[in-house]
């Protein structure tokens, strides 16, 4: 098959039959697909003939080739990875398992079909599934009827409703209100966060634990950050770095231009992990965006540090308040994410933040 061949733009219609054919059980293409069209196929090596009929018109029975197969399963994943983007939610069932697992496409498709995907079963852990493995989630419960009122539905990290608090207006207020709650609150704490959504009055009258939400996420466990000494080959230390490992020391140490200074011509710098009678002592906790900053410590020694601190992304903290809609690349902005309603609305992710994060 030539580079030519594999790069070829399909058409709609070239797609849509090369998909049936691979559905069907013998690969064959429809026998109503125009010649000109199978013409065009054949010379890219996407079908041969299975049968020769002594009829006009010659060759009536169509396979694909191995070359046909790879080409309807890079439309197929084009077509999945459209209805599955990046942040979307989604049902994956295990080969061989037969309970389900909700899981948040983490990124695009590579090049055999498959994404990596968090589980939720597995407490926000990566897998690696395909695409083709992928189900819809189960459509969303019509919108509540009546008012919007200042209760909030509490879930645990399994989405079953476990109190119900008054939290007024916004998921900030709510939040305090269920830390103090006896009964959210120890939730909250064991959990590292619950789900949260305000109710309508036509949801107060149903029985506390009888509303559902779609399983959460846990947080990931915070990565372990140790100081580390830069030094140069004949053991000078040049400047300590707070990192989470060796490489993330070097990403560092290279922002400091003494650093960068001493690496040229030196044929190679020393990182060392320090023990913990070693690291400096903080003059303050982080408190501001990750940024590179210089600090002075005890003996009068200058370090170089990176302070900071993370917070979920707005998409994972919307869908663990379990507002309604989910994340999409929308076509009407080019591409870009957007909070899509079940309405079809779209919202930036800072208007969807404002409006159910109370951001």
């Amino acid at each position: 098959m030539t580079r030519a061949a594999w790069d070829v733009t399909l058409t709609d219609y070239q797609a849509r039959l090369l998909l049936a054919a691979l559905a069907d059980s013998q690969h064959r293409i429809p026998s109503d697909a125009r010649a000109r069209t199978l013409d065009i196929m054949r010379r890219n090596q996407w079908i041969r003939p299975r049968r020769l009929a002594f009829v006009e018109g010659g060759v009536k029975d169509w396979r694909l080739t191995h070359h046909g197969v790879n080409a309807a399963n890079r439309v197929r994943t084009a077509q999945l990875a459209k209805q599955y983007p990046a942040g979307s939610g989604a049902v994956y069932v295990p080969e061989g398992a037969t309970e389900r697992d909700v899981v948040v496409v983490d990124s695009g498709p590579d090049k055999d079909g498959t994404v990596q995907v968090l589980s939720a079963k597995q407490g926000g852990k990566a897998l690696r599934v395909a695409l083709a493995a992928l189900q819809p989630l189960p459509e969303l419960a019509p919108e509540p009827e009546g008012e919007w009122t200042e209760w909030w539905t509490v879930m645990d990290r399994t989405g079953q409703e476990v109190a119900r608090v008054e939290g007024g207006l916004t998921r900030t207020a709510a939040m305090k209100v269920v830390e103090a709650d006896p009964v959210a609150g120890p939730v909250s704490r064991r959990e590292g966060g619950v789900g949260l959504r305000r109710l309508r009055t036509s949801e107060l009258s149903i029985p506390v634990g009888e509303l559902h939400g779609l399983p959460r996420i846990s947080p990931a466990p915070a990565a372990r950050v140790d100081w580390w000494a830069v030094k140069g080959p004949e053991g000078n230390l040049i400047t300590q770095v707070e990192a989470t490992s060796y490489d993330h020391a070097v990403q560092v140490a290279d922002q400091d231009p003494k650093v960068r200074a001493a690496a040229l011509g030196a044929g190679g710098l020393v990182y060392t992990r320090l023990d913990s009678i070693e690291k400096p002592a903080r003059t303050a906790p982080p408190a501001t965006p990750a940024r590179f900053c210089t600090d002075t410590v005890p003996a009068r020694r200058t370090i170089t540090v990176t302070t900071g601190f993370t917070r979920k992304s707005i998409p994972t903290r919307l869908r663990e308040s379990n507002a309604p809609g989910r994340m999409v690349n929308s076509e009407a902005a080019g591409g870009a994410l957007r909070w899509r309603l079940p309405d079809g609305e779209e919202l930036t992710q800072g208007e969807a933040a404002k409006r159910f994060l109370g951001d």
